[in-house]
């Protein structure tokens, strides 16, 4: 007789999701469920520390990746209400004036729900303030700056892109209204009122000894413990990502705002109506993906939910799970849920207001496959009595092949490529040696030479040692610094598998002195207009210039008519889109132009992309959710 009881079909699929743990490389997972105001579920798998054995409980504090999003945005919205002046909607340079867009679209237009649904169209690119081992290399200070200075993918409200930097920006907005540390009014205003006395931004071991440790799973599923640190702790992305809670906390939580949208009246929290509400389609295109509100993803089941999550990145939207009852009508059931990966963490949160029913998934790992999203599309479906259109066990092993496989063929192409070029340096190593600085001279990119004389480079970003990789020469004055899935799962990155991402290119004027560094694929891809990009006191002008020399332009570049004999050299994009990657200029450089790298049949001419043996781009990737 197949269970027929919430009960009874959650303790059937914990079989499932032992496997889907074992698969995956997840030491301990906790999870809950609250009916109707009851907690009803509670179960705890694993070890929270793998060396001492001991077993997770429902009071173990793990992180919660991006879930602290939520927290986040009810917090600004109980500070909205202290400051009627300000609203949602408010032109955010009218809030925090050191917000300087560098784009005129955005001028005294994009505004906080712009940057908490995620519908700026700016890039979210974290690799100048994010690299290996937990390390964050910028400082709070920075996040102005920085966020002035997204490059523009998408135009204002037009589509959903994921980015990290818009909760920065909120963090900073709640300190700027509030005149408080960020961490320390959300305390005040959520955790303290909802009784979230084991939550918090600001962890103390001492003060929380049943702790879960971090760790991430390597190739063959074991695990790699990490340090015992809070990376978040004070990091310009602890708004973004760095709230630690337990599986009773957590369900407290879904009970307040259970009730704030079953009666407002009776709920501890208030204005949060903007947060549950849809401001942009995850897919335009396909309208029952859902829409994203501000920490919230707003969908229906039946449905296809965990859209926000790495599992969305190892396959096409359309293969991913159908969550339905196959063989009868099924009522749409109303779907709130947010996923999150953090350092060492990953888990999700949903709830169903109309059945008055949540459930939380924590685990602590950083998996090779987003486990907790399985997990909890298996506990999402044994709620409501609804089946899968795929195995989940199966799809945890499909998901970490996937995963896996995708570095060990970045890795296999990068020496290939080495391979059919067969190139030696062009130039002494100590010609690419120096400081490389971005736009805003906040981020650096020191090349040296290994200290052993074997004549190795080496890339340290920021110019920190404990950000040191090896550079190895790929063709031309191309270089890479690939690492392999378990190089970077020990040093706690997420996953990348672009080759652009790991490709570095250096360029040289006529008199052989490196005036630049392009980071990620060898060159930027622009607009087939004029772009003109100030590195400090040195001026690029890149792109195909106009047929013919405005004085507005020449005006701008200090361009003359002369200089236009790089005509043709610059590889257009479509849509507007550019890769996320930086361009440095070199500390010592006097020239006034960068000298492009040429197209060629490396490069894809579409996204410039480092191409297969095949003529493809591979351009799929991901760095954080």
């Amino acid at each position: 007789m197949k269970p027929n009881t919430i009960t009874q079909r959650l303790s059937a699929a914990l079989p499932i999701i032992r496997d889907i743990c074992n698969i995956s490389g997840v030491p301990a997972a906790s999870i809950g469920v609250i009916h109707k105001g009851q907690t009803i579920y509670l179960e705890n798998i694993g070890y929270r520390n793998v060396a001492d054995q001991l077993s997770p409980t429902a009071d173990t504090l793990y992180g919660l990746g991006s879930l602290t999003k939520g927290f986040v945005a009810a917090s600004l919205a109980q500070l909205l209400l202290q400051h009627p002046s300000v609203t949602w909607t408010t032109p955010l340079q009218d809030i925090w004036p050191e917000y300087h867009p560098q784009q005129p679209g955005l001028n005294g237009d994009v505004s906080l729900v712009d940057f908490l649904s995620h519908r700026t169209g700016l890039s979210g690119d974290m690799s100048v303030a994010l690299q290996g081992d937990m390390e964050f290399l910028l400082q709070p200070s920075e996040v102005a700056p920085t966020v002035s200075q997204l490059d523009v993918a998408a135009p204002l409200r037009q589509s959903w892109l994921y980015n990290n930097w818009g909760y920065s920006v909120a963090g900073t907005i709640i300190e700027k209204l509030s005149g408080k540390p960020a961490h320390q009014y959300i305390r005040e205003s959520i955790l303290l009122p909802l009784g979230l006395f084991n939550t918090t931004m600001r962890p103390i071991l001492d003060q929380h000894t049943d702790f879960a440790d971090a760790y991430t799973a390597l190739e063959n599923a074991t695990t790699y413990c990490l340090p015992r640190n809070f990376p978040f702790l004070g990091s310009l992305f602890e708004t973004a990502g760095g709230m630690y809670s337990t599986i009773n906390d957590m369900l407290k939580y879904c009970q307040a705002l259970l009730q704030s949208q079953i009666d407002p009246r009776y709920s501890p929290l208030s204005n949060l109506d903007m947060l549950f509400q849809g401001h942009i389609p995850l897919d335009t295109s396909v309208e029952s993906y859902g829409s994203y509100g501000m920490g919230w993803i707003e969908t229906h089941l039946p449905g296809v939910v965990g859209l926000q999550g790495d599992n969305a990145e190892l396959f096409p939207w359309d293969e991913l799970p159908y969550i339905n009852r196959p063989q009868e009508p099924t009522k749409s059931i109303r779907t709130f849920y947010h996923q999150g990966a953090g350092i060492g963490y990953y888990s999700a949160i949903y709830l169903f207001p109309e059945t008055e029913t949540g459930f939380v998934v924590l685990t602590n790992s950083m998996p090779l496959n987003d486990a907790a999203d399985w997990i909890a599309q298996v506990i999402a479906a044994a709620i409501h009595g609804l089946e899968s259109s795929e195995d989940y066990v199966e799809l945890a092993k499909e998901s970490r092949r996937r995963k896996v496989g995708k570095v060990a063929t970045m890795m296999a192409e990068l020496e290939k490529t080495r391979k059919k070029f067969h190139d030696v340096i062009p130039r002494p190593v100590a010609a690419y040696c120096g400081d490389y600085y971005n736009a805003l001279g906040n981020f650096y990119v020191h090349i040296e030479q290994r200290k052993d004389n074997s004549g190795v480079l080496e890339v340290l970003f920021q110019g920190k040692d404990t950000q040191r990789y090896e550079l190895r020469h790929l063709n031309d004055d191309i270089f890479e610094w690939a690492l392999s899935y378990d190089e970077q799962a020990r040093r706690a990155r997420f996953t990348a598998w672009e080759q652009s991402y790991f490709n570095v290119a250096f360029q040289f004027n006529t008199e052989g002195n490196a005036i630049a560094l392009k980071w990620g694929g060898g060159q930027l891809i622009f607009t087939d207009r004029f772009l003109v990009l100030a590195f400090n006191e040195w001026r690029v002008a890149a792109l195909k210039p106009p047929a013919s020399l405005t004085p507005q332009f020449a005006a701008m570049t200090g361009i003359e008519e002369e200089d236009l004999a790089m005509e043709g050299n610059f590889i257009e994009s479509t849509n507007g889109r550019k890769q996320p990657w930086k361009d440095f200029i070199h500390e010592a450089c006097q020239s006034e132009h960068i000298v492009p790298v040429l197209e060629n049949d490396l490069y894809c001419n579409i996204c410039g992309k480092m191409k297969d043996d095949k003529g493809n781009c591979g351009c799929t990737g991901f760095l954080t959710a």
